[in-house]
């Protein structure tokens, strides 16, 4: 639970920060990239308190009709593109030397993204991994993977 009300708060930040670049006619600041990031850091607040609050209402829901999952899948896939945006619109805040945007909410929008690209990572790899594993395994349930790393493993521990 605190770990989803930290992500919202910084979702949150996120969103104020963008709009106050709107507010305070931050010229250089202004652009697509900009008006996708506001209105997903908004939808990322609503979604996570939501979650956070409905939890096991949500799962029950997602267990019961499978078509929900498009949900999740959904904000996940724009999840990611906001992370790519986020980097980017930075940097590109940062090239342009824009003075009016230079804030804590720029730092906090660049390490939101980072914090997001290495979640992502590390999702990534967990999942291919898993995936790798389940498709090693044989008809008796061992996996040729672990096999083949326990003998390389008794290998190198004999030399």
């Amino acid at each position: 639970m605190i770990p989803e009300l930290i992500v919202s708060g910084l979702y949150a930040t996120s969103a104020y920060y963008l709009h106050n670049l709107q507010t305070t006619e931050c010229s250089c600041a202004m652009n697509d990239t900009r008006k996708y990031l506001f209105i997903f850091s908004c939808i990322a607040v609503v979604y996570t308190l939501f979650y956070t609050m409905f939890r096991n209402q949500y799962l029950r829901l997602l267990m019961k009709y499978p078509i929900v999952w498009l949900v999740p899948l959904a904000y996940f896939i724009a999840a990611c593109v906001w992370f790519v945006y986020a980097i980017q619109y930075v940097n590109e805040l940062k090239k342009k030397d824009c003075k009016c945007s230079k804030s804590l909410g720029r730092d906090v929008l660049y390490s939101l993204g980072i914090l997001e690209a290495v979640s992502f990572g590390i999702i990534m790899v967990t999942l291919l991994g898993t995936g790798y594993f389940y498709m090693t395994l044989n008809s008796e349930g061992k996996s040729s993977f672990v096999k083949g790393f326990k003998s390389g493993f008794k290998n190198a521990i004999a030399k």
